[in-house]
């Protein structure tokens, strides 16, 4: 267990450290203005900073799996779980679950959009049009059962399998 606190331990550090770092960053940029050409304009001057935010983010995101892992060991047989800490640990995981399906469902409606513009084989673009509908009804999954959350969960892969596979095989144009 020793080995296990000691990565879990600096990995929630280095975690901390990223996302100190974040919001440093995101305060140095300020936030986006309210219109598109101002927008490109403002990530055009920031963007070596914003590249940093993203990838800084990214890890520490990664960096708390280990360091829950840790966590979770420290403190399993200090206190045993109540119902009511069961009730709203549940509680947390499928509201989280429920708000992850929603940005699924509006990234996957705008990506959409964007790809029967050009790029992408229309029945990609449509099929993410079908699957941002089964995002939001599986962001319910305690009201539509195990079964059809299934099938919305099944169509998101799907659909990025499809995404995925077609800009494998996208080939660089030059303007």
């Amino acid at each position: 267990m020793k080995g296990l606190f000691k990565v879990g331990g600096g990995a929630l550090a280095a975690s901390g450290i990223l996302f100190a770092l974040v919001a440093l960053l995101d305060f140095r940029t300020g936030p986006p203005p309210s219109t598109g050409a101002e927008i490109l304009l403002w990530r055009d001057s920031q963007a070596f900073v914003l590249s940093f935010v993203s990838e800084f983010l990214f890890f520490a995101t990664i960096f708390l799996i280990p360091g829950t892992i840790a966590l979770y060991q420290s403190l399993v047989d200090i206190d045993k779980t109540t119902p009511e800490t069961a009730t709203l640990v549940v509680m947390v995981f499928y509201g989280g679950l429920h708000v992850i399906y929603l940005l699924f469902a509006a990234a996957t409606i705008v990506l959409s959009l964007a790809m029967t513009r050009g790029a992408y084989t229309k029945w990609i673009a449509y099929f993410g049009f079908a699957t941002a509908a089964l995002d939001i009804i599986g962001s319910y999954p305690w009201a539509i059962g195990p079964i059809l959350t299934l099938l919305c969960e099944l169509s998101l892969a799907g659909w990025l399998v499809a995404v995925g596979s077609q800009l494998f095989r996208m080939r660089l144009s030059v303007a």
